[in-house]
Formats: structure tokens, C-alpha cells, sequence
């Protein structure tokens, strides 16, 4: 089930502000991973996007979490920040990606 557009934008919002704020720690230990995000704090740090969607499709029924590659641009993702965007991936979709 996909949550309302507002409560997507909330944990966006709210995840992407933490993710700033650790970004210079971020960077000196996990450059060009990606960190799962969830309701305002870290999850878990992945060497691939594919690892951490499909973990993130595995712990997160809610399909509620983000995504943010580390790297020295603090670079949005679209929808795997989960601000919806219909040239994106959407988790109801995930199965014809997830090869």
C-alpha cells in the first residue's frame, strides 16, 4: 500500500534534513553508498541502490523510507526520497526492476 502524497512529502522532507546534517560524516566513511532512511533517522548504508531497494522492500511494507546516495552534491532522489515523481521508479513497480 502506498501512503498519501502528504505523508510521502513528510518523510522526504524530514529524511532528507537528517541526511544533510550527517552528510560531512557520511562522506568520509561511505562515499558513493546509499542510506536508508525512515522516519527521521538512519537505517542502514548500502553499496548499491539495488541492494537498498530491495531491502527497503523487504522491512518496509508501509513502503514509508528514503534513499540518498552519498556523495559531496546532497542530490535528491526523486522518488526513492520519496517526493513522487512519475519518471521514477514507484514501489508498485519494483517487481519489473528488480532483475
Amino acid at each position: 500500500m502506498t501512503p498519501p502524497p502528504d505523508q510521502q512529502r513528510a518523510e522526504v522532507l524530514g529524511n532528507y534534513e537528517v541526511f544533510k546534517g550527517e552528510l560531512p560524516e557520511l562522506l568520509a566513511k561511505h562515499r558513493g553508498q546509499y542510506a536508508v532512511y525512515r522516519h527521521r533517522g538512519r537505517v542502514r548504508i548500502f553499496d548499491t541502490f539495488r541492494e537498498a531497494l530491495a531491502y527497503c522492500a523487504d522491512a518496509f511494507s508501509d513502503r514509508v523510507f528514503s534513499i540518498q546516495e552519498i556523495t559531496a552534491e546532497a542530490i535528491d532522489l526523486g522518488w526513492f526520497a520519496h517526493a513522487s515523481d512519475k519518471d521514477q521508479i514507484r514501489p508498485d513497480d519494483w517487481t519489473s526492476h528488480s532483475g
